[in-house]
């Protein structure tokens, strides 16, 4: 972590990293881009962002795969067993990581519930099995275990029975607007 002082207010982010940090401008753009540098707490994906001095900037190698936020936030766990996990997800929640995600993903969320329950443990195995839309709210199934990881097969094959229920706010024109099932 570095800290800003008045006489860099103004630089560029990339290029006050690049300064402090002896890496290459390249790598730098890659950091922002992979969600790692924080300014004051907040994640910054824009190389050009103004420093304005006296803001600590850190880069958090394990940022892509834990968000400290994601310690806050409570899952509701449908079904667990020793390979799979059944976990309701919230809209507005995003399945994976991104270098514009500045929330919690699921993945995030569901690893700080493992680290709860199970302490001991050092690391924890969670396998995406489907995704949902950031904005769109459902169940989603997990895998424990990399032996599980064979219903993500079914899920590409569609095999599984997937139920969907949408909601629309005001009125549908019938002339123009249609609702397919697939």
């Amino acid at each position: 972590s570095f800290e800003a002082r008045r006489g860099d207010t103004g630089k560029r982010l990339d290029r006050f990293l690049q300064q402090r940090t002896s890496l290459s401008r390249k790598k730098v753009k890659s950091l922002l881009d992979q969600g790692k540098i924080y300014l004051d707490g907040r994640k910054l994906i824009i190389a050009s962002w103004q420093v304005k001095g006296r803001e600590k900037i850190e880069v958090r190698e394990e940022a892509a795969l834990f968000h400290p936020a994601s310690l806050e936030h409570f899952l509701k766990v449908v079904y667990e067993d020793p390979h799979l996990l059944v976990v309701q997800k919230d809209a507005g929640t995003p399945c994976e990581s991104s270098p514009i995600a500045t929330s919690p993903t699921l993945v995030e969320i569901i690893n700080a519930y493992f680290k709860r329950k199970q302490p001991h443990l050092k690391t924890h195995y969670v396998g995406l099995v489907h995704r949902l839309d950031k904005e769109t709210s459902g169940l989603m199934v997990y895998t424990k275990t990399r032996e599980a990881n064979r219903i993500t097969d079914q899920f590409k094959r569609h095999s599984t029975i997937r139920k969907y229920r949408a909601v629309v706010r005001g009125q549908l024109d019938k002339e123009r607007d249609k609702i397919v099932s697939f």
